[in-house]
C-alpha cells in the first residue's frame, strides 16, 4: 500500500458514510493529518487520520447506527456496535479501504474518524515535507 492509496481508500469511505448519513459534515482533522503505526512485518509505517463531524442536528442515530453498520459490513470489514451512554458508537475494521473507521451518532454530535491502512514511511519525515512544502 503507497501513502496515496491509503489516503484516497480512507476519504473514500468517510465521504460515502457522510453522504449516505446525510447533514452538514465539516472537517475536524485531515485527511493530510499523518501518524506512526507498525507494519505488518514489525517496520516502522505512516498512516493518515481523517475527522470529520456533523454540525446540524439532523438525524437519528439508532438508524443512522443500523445504515453505517450494513454499509460497512457489505465493504468487508468486521463492525462492533458499542453501547455508550451518550448514544451509539459504530467501529469498523478490516476490509481494503481502512485500518480502522468509528462512527459516533450522539444526539446533535455526530463524528466520524477514519485511520488508514499503515503503508511504508516514517509519519515524522512526511509531517516535515509537508510543512516545508517540499
Amino acid at each position: 500500500m503507497d501513502s496515496e492509496t491509503a489516503q484516497r481508500k480512507m476519504t473514500e469511505i468517510v465521504d460515502r458514510t457522510a453522504a449516505a448519513l446525510g447533514g452538514e459534515w465539516v472537517t475536524a482533522q485531515g485527511p493530510d493529518y499523518v501518524d506512526s503505526c507498525t507494519l505488518p512485518d514489525g517496520g516502522e509505517g505512516a498512516n493518515w487520520v481523517y475527522l470529520v463531524t456533523r454540525t446540524d442536528e439532523g438525524g437519528d442515530p439508532d438508524h443512522d447506527a443500523a445504515t453505517v453498520t450494513g454499509a460497512w459490513q457489505s465493504a468487508g470489514m468486521t463492525v462492533e456496535r458499542v453501547a455508550d451512554p451518550d448514544g451509539p458508537v459504530v467501529v469498523g475494521r478490516g476490509g481494503a479501504s481502512t485500518a480502522l473507521v468509528d462512527l459516533y451518532a450522539f444526539p446533535g454530535k455526530y463524528s466520524l474518524e477514519a485511520e488508514s491502512l499503515c503503508f511504508p514511511g516514517s509519519a515524522d519525515e512526511i509531517e516535515e515535507q509537508q510543512s516545508t512544502g517540499s
